[in-house]
């Protein structure tokens, strides 16, 4: 029987080490955590369940709609209408456009946008940059008033150090935009260089699709106890079929033999391997292998959960773009599902995230911000005073983004040369492939891996 250990136990590790076991493979996963699911874990506190951050499903493919049926029974699912913002100029916006849009920014503002599509000049060429690619399509002044201080805050840097690949990929999740790209692959991809793909993300063509859609028949999808209920589900199935999970550990050791990986040392014990599947960050991997991991950067994050008695906003996900506002995103978890909520005092849950661009900042970063998150909540409408927030939690998450800088290609095929000289070894998953893929197209890829292809 073929032995597979599986290093990581969140979604890509979920998802590999159930198809091996479906294949009769022996599985042992290695979660250095207390807990399975990585960042598409749910965590109990305060009597509910909080997501890290927003996750959901969107299931257009059919291959993943009937894995995910197949995982989790679909009386838990729930169907969400769609109902996001974006904070701009003070001011909420609908998100994706709506026929309300028109009139929630200022005349001017939205004239000059339109200026720009039509003045602009057209350019076939891969733009080299974040801020080049967003200015050849949407123009200065949505780049300047929203794409620019947004990108800015969130990775702390400029954004003409950004591959121009952030700025598909991000357009791609946020826009849902189902490009030439997307009708071949039915994936977002965080790569492209067609320029017909690229002329598919014009402003026109977003707003035309955008107002065209019926929001009542386009859901996404989430689970009635958060989204952790998929890969608690995974769990559940795993240890069904013979699968062994270790939590809180780590390899500590590997052993090669003529550039072949033989045995792993867990906790003092060696196991036999036949195949290594890494879907940890990278450079615990290059330090066990002995070689040098190219200088990859990674964003960290800090969660912060209010626990509102009452809440004025009904979306789900905002951006803030504006300079003055510390977090990059606000989800309100409760406006996917009331479900998670089991505390008769709260009567919503929002999740602010605030980005880090070292570990040293996130762990230094530990005072208490209540009254910061109460003032801001406040100033955002979210609440009208300090005693409609009942408490406040967080949860600090290393290596929760890949930094796609403009040489990161090069730095991940730097990577994957000196990797592949190890057999039995598979690299995959957000951390470890170093990229940036939703749920959709996590399970799509583990589904469609060489190695279940027989």
């Amino acid at each position: 029987m073929k032995k597979i250990i599986i290093v990581g136990a969140g979604l890509t590790g979920l998802a590999f080490a159930y198809e091996c076991l479906l294949r009769k493979y022996d599985v042992l996963i290695v979660e250095n955590s207390t807990e399975v699911g990585g960042l598409a874990r749910s965590v109990s506190h305060n009597d509910c369940r909080l997501d890290i951050g927003v996750h959901v499903l969107y299931l257009k493919d059919k291959q993943v709609r009937a894995k995910v049926a197949e995982v989790i029974p679909q009386e838990k699912w729930l169907s969400v209408r769609r109902n996001g913002k974006l904070y701009l100029k003070g001011r909420y916006v609908d998100w994706p456009p709506t026929s309300r849009s028109l009139f929630q920014l200022p005349l001017g503002f939205s004239l000059r946008v339109f200026l720009d599509q039509v003045l602009k000049k057209k350019n076939e060429e891969s733009s080299p940059n974040f801020e080049s690619a967003i200015l050849d399509l949407y123009g200065p002044t949505l780049y300047r008033s929203f794409f620019q201080p947004l990108t800015r805050k969130f990775f702390q840097t400029d954004p003409k150090k950004l591959h121009a690949d952030w700025a598909f990929s991000s357009l791609r999740s946020a826009t849902k935009i189902e490009d030439q790209s997307f009708a071949q692959s039915n994936q977002y991809l965080t790569q492209t260089t067609d320029a017909k793909s690229k002329r598919d993300f014009n402003i026109f063509k977003f707003l035309s699709q955008s107002l065209k859609t019926d929001r009542d028949n386009e859901p996404f999808y989430y689970f009635s106890d958060g989204f952790g209920a998929l890969v608690d589900a995974y769990k559940e199935k795993i240890l069904q079929l013979g699968g062994r999970i270790i939590l809180n550990k780590s390899v500590t050791a590997l052993k090669v033999e003529q550039n072949k990986i033989k045995q792993a040392t867990i906790d003092g014990q060696i196991y036999e391997i036949d195949e290594l599947v890494w879907t940890g960050n990278p450079f615990a991997l290059c330090r066990l292998l002995n070689i040098v991991c190219p200088p990859l950067d990674f964003l960290h994050s800090k969660f912060v959960y209010a626990f509102l008695k009452r809440c004025r906003k009904d979306h789900q996900v905002c951006y803030y773009a504006d300079s003055d506002i510390p977090f990059v995103r606000a989800t309100i978890l409760s406006n996917h599902s009331k479900d998670i909520i089991r505390n008769k005092n709260v009567s919503d849950v929002v999740c602010l995230e605030y980005p880090f661009k070292s570990l040293e900042d996130l762990a230094a970063n530990s005072t208490d911000i209540k009254l910061q998150v109460i003032k801001e909540l406040i100033k955002l409408k979210m609440i009208d005073q300090d005693l409609d927030v009942e408490s406040i939690f967080e949860i600090k998450v290393p290596y929760s983004y890949p930094i796609l800088t403009t040489d990161y290609r090069e730095k991940t095929a730097e990577l994957q040369q000196r990797l592949s000289q190890f057999d039995h070894l598979i690299v995959t998953g957000r951390q470890a492939s170093f990229n940036y893929e939703n749920s959709d197209i996590i399970i799509k890829n583990v589904l469609h891996h060489p190695l279940f292809r027989s």
